[in-house]
């Protein structure tokens, strides 16, 4: 079986696995929001360790629009490519693929803001209730734009020095977002865990129909 294939079931099966135990395992009632969560002593625990902070959530906010400001740069230069030369044919083929990817983006984005396993540790300024949080819809849309664009750029980009430097920036964007929606107080880490495993499974499809396309 194709590596990459095998990582995204690899990925999907720990995301299921997660599921599972979020709905089955130490179950307890969080007051503050007046609902349920599982794994309930480790996510409750970091919580307390992290709490809240708003500088966070701004941060990740920021990382977020430059997330999508990144992906719009890669169809601008999909766009150009295709006036320039008058054929779809002639458009990088990376660009092709990675386009196709980033248009579901937006509609598994919507879908994991709205239904949701567990709900947010808090009750958010301007709220009345706690909204759905599993998966970090956040995470997942941060880290499937820079787990992609460092493959995409190891297409486009002869030179493996430059490659480099941008996949270790990639990374700690996608640590720093990470990192971020739990210190902000609005994830629990199985939220966060869930968004990086489906950001994975996005990646390793990727990758895998880039092969094989």
């Amino acid at each position: 079986m194709n590596k990459k294939l095998l990582r995204a079931i690899t990925y999907t099966v720990l995301f299921v696995a997660l599921m599972i135990a979020l709905k089955t395992i130490d179950v307890r009632m969080v007051s503050r929001t007046n609902s349920t969560v599982g794994l309930y002593a480790i996510n409750e625990g970091v919580f307390e360790l992290l709490g809240e902070s708003k500088i966070w959530n701004l941060i990740t906010k920021l990382l977020g629009v430059f997330s999508i400001l990144v992906g719009l740069s890669f169809a601008a230069k999909g766009i150009i490519q295709l006036i320039k030369r008058k054929s779809l044919k002639r458009v990088d083929h990376t660009l092709i693929v990675l386009g196709c990817f980033y248009i579901l983006l937006p509609v598994l984005y919507i879908l994991f803001e709205k239904v949701g396993l567990n709900l947010r540790p808090i009750i958010e300024e301007g709220k009345t209730v706690a909204e759905p949080s599993f998966p970090s819809s956040h995470v997942f849309l941060i880290s499937s734009i820079f787990l992609t664009a460092p493959v995409a750029f190891k297409q486009m980009i002869k030179d493996p020095a430059t490659v480099k430097w941008i996949t270790i920036i990639c990374y700690i964007i996608v640590a720093v977002s990470a990192f971020g929606r739990l210190a902000a107080g609005v994830h629990w880490l199985t939220d966060v865990i869930g968004g990086l495993l489906l950001a994975m499974i996005y990646t390793a499809l990727f990758e895998y129909v880039l092969d094989i396309s």
